[in-house]
């Protein structure tokens, strides 16, 4: 959760830099890292541009994509079964 927060509060988050909090986060049932590391591919297609410029529309969903998960994972209680009795 410490290492979320630093990243989420950084100006620049290189793809790489999920690396480790991924392979932490195989070890418990959230799925932020996860979702993250998948969006993260979006960060690429400012290579594809000559002026190597963000494009803001996939930006805003790979952090859409972050925040729902965040929320998601942290926020919204999980049933622990699917049908109760």
């Amino acid at each position: 959760m410490i290492y979320l927060i630093y990243l989420i509060l950084q100006p620049v988050v290189h793809p790489w830099y999920l690396i480790p909090a991924l392979g932490l986060s195989l070890l418990t049932n959230k799925n932020t890292f996860l979702i993250w590391t998948f969006a993260s591919i979006f960060s690429y297609q400012a290579y594809g541009n000559p002026d190597f410029k963000e494009n803001p529309l996939f930006l805003f969903i790979e952090y859409a994509l972050v925040f729902a998960v965040i929320f998601l994972d942290y926020f919204l209680p999980k049933s622990k079964h699917l049908i109760q009795s």
